[in-house]
């Protein structure tokens, strides 16, 4: 799937949108991953609950926040019963994506009168 993020400094400056493509990658039980690239520290095993606590209270997904939010939707483990905002989260997470024309952003050389 694709999900789209706006981010902003706090006094609003800053915009940047992202959007991230994103799968679920089945693993034998005993699979062990390992960084690799130097993006991530370490790897850890987590329960449902564990990985929920983390996206509603957590400090420690920040960066993963809206992918583990969008896995916990698509496997039922947030739903409408139990999230009161589960359609607003949902809209906000799949937003279309927004070119804002800037003039002289693509200059042609030409001067004009």
């Amino acid at each position: 799937g694709v999900l789209s993020q706006m981010t902003c400094c706090s006094d609003g400056s800053c915009l940047k949108q992202s959007l991230y493509f994103i799968w679920d990658m089945e693993v034998d039980k005993d699979f062990i991953p390992h960084p690799a690239d130097g993006e991530v520290d370490k790897f850890e095993r987590w329960s449902v609950e564990t990985l929920e606590s983390e996206v509603r209270q957590g400090e420690r997904l920040r960066p993963a926040r809206l992918v583990a939010t969008d896995f916990l939707i698509r496997h039922g483990v947030i739903t409408p019963d139990r999230e009161p905002q589960l359609v607003k989260i949902q809209s906000a997470m799949h937003q279309d994506r927004y070119i804002f024309p800037h003039k002289g952003a693509i200059d042609s050389g030409a001067s004009e009168n």
